[in-house]
């Protein structure tokens, strides 16, 4: 059965849910780019922004070996094209999720990056063992660095520092109780549940990690609580709203 998560059926444009990121489409059954992509290829790497991660996705025309071939393929281009220094990962999807009923928009490569000037975004301040640790009960305490895959539960891989913080956090005060708040942006509403779903992730991260489980809970607050009014006018603000929080209830 193919796997079609809801929530990216009723908001078709991936970029939503990613950090920064750049979508390159590809013809039927095709893996070569075209005058457009390259053009925009060329711009992203002349732009100095690391690459973080590429994405391959095809329709459901063929076998799922096929598309899953076809897939690497088509990120193979994007990284010959690009020819970053590093990559964290490359994951080809193929058809295994689909991104809108229409064929056209589900060929595509979705390249994550990190813009360097994206310092308004995810400003640098104290860690977030410092914040929980000092925080007072009632806080609400952002996890700016928490990133997860487009549309799905899955956190990114660097988001392991911000959570290897929060473990700390809670092994240093064993009187520290906290709730985890999931939030998301764009959509007007939270069709897949995702936002409690990405709380849970890092809910069972910690009880997996030894932390009690009776000294933690999670939420899902969906759209509910922006930070800035949706539909969001910039990928600050959809930063902002897109995000993870852990209130304190008791240290």
């Amino acid at each position: 059965m193919k796997k079609i998560l809801l929530v990216l059926l009723v908001c078709i444009n991936y970029s939503i849910y990613a950090q920064d990121s750049l979508i390159v489409y590809f013809g039927f059954d095709q893996y070569t780019l075209s005058k457009k992509s390259r053009g925009q290829l060329i711009e992203l790497k002349n732009s100095g922004k690391t690459i973080k991660s590429i994405h391959g996705y095809t329709d459901t025309c063929g076998s799922v070996t096929y598309n899953k071939w076809l897939a690497e393929k088509r990120i193979e281009s994007v990284v010959n094209q690009l020819k970053p220094k590093l990559i964290s990962e490359n994951y080809a999807f193929g058809e295994e999720f689909l991104f809108t009923k229409k064929n056209t928009e589900n060929r595509k490569v979705v390249i994550i990056y990190d813009s360097k000037s994206s310092s308004a975004i995810i400003p640098k301040k104290e860690s977030v063992s410092s914040q929980i640790t000092t925080g007072k009960v009632g806080e609400k305490i952002r996890l700016k660095s928490l990133n997860f895959y487009p549309g799905i539960a899955d956190l990114l891989p660097q988001s392991a520092g911000v959570l290897q913080e929060l473990l700390a956090a809670m092994n240093a005060n064993k009187k520290l109780n906290i709730e985890i708040h999931g939030h998301i942006c764009c959509a007007p509403e939270d069709y897949a549940n995702l936002s409690s779903e990405r709380a849970k992730t890092v809910y069972l991260y910690l009880v997996k990690s030894g932390v009690d489980p009776a000294r933690m809970s999670y939420k899902g607050f969906g759209v509910s609580q922006p930070l800035f009014s949706i539909p969001e006018k910039t990928e600050e603000e959809r930063v902002s709203n897109r995000r993870v929080e852990i209130k304190i209830v008791s240290n």
